[in-house]
Parts: structure tokens; sequence; C-alpha cells
């Protein structure tokens, strides 16, 4: 049996060490499980978010293929803005 997209989510979340938020019920974050890890997805964030508007499959599809797409690894700094702490504590610019 194939698994759910939210559970094909759950499961690389795990792999990643990361967790799938869920706020109010249309907010999905994933982001990593440690305060400092620098890493940042494809699209340079330390954590990927979906919307639920129309479709919870459209949204946890796209975040699928956005975790699919791993992380930079760069070390550059990402684009979180002046509030990242996770850049800010480790002395990241941005």
């Amino acid at each position: 049996m194939k698994a759910t997209l939210r559970q094909q989510v759950l499961d690389l979340c795990e792999q990643y060490g990361c967790a799938l938020t869920e706020y109010h019920g249309s907010h999905f974050v994933v982001a990593s499980k440690s305060a400092n890890d620098t890493r940042t997805w494809i699209t340079n964030s330390h954590s990927l978010t979906g919307w639920q508007e129309s479709s919870a499959l459209k949204m946890y599809g796209d975040l699928l293929d956005d975790m699919k797409q791993g992380f930079r690894n760069t070390g550059d700094a990402c684009d979180d803005g002046d509030y990242c702490d996770i850049c800010s504590s480790l002395g990241l610019g941005l």
C-alpha cells in the first residue's frame, strides 16, 4: 500500500531530522528539530512552508517536492531576514 502524501512528508522529516508543525489547520511548516541547524532548503530558508488553500493534497505534494530537492549546504547565509535567530546566533551574515 502506497503511503499518503502526508506520511511521505513525515517519513522525509524523520530522515532529515525535521518536524512538520501545523498552525490553525491551514499553515504547515517543515523545520529542523535542532535550533542550531544551519542547513537551508532549496528555497534558501531554514524552513519550508505550505498553505492549505483549496487542497491538502496539493499542499503536501508541494512540500514533498521541495523536500526531495534537499538542502543547499553551500554555507551561504539564508534569506530568512534580520529576525533569523539561527543565523544571528551562529554569526552568519544575512
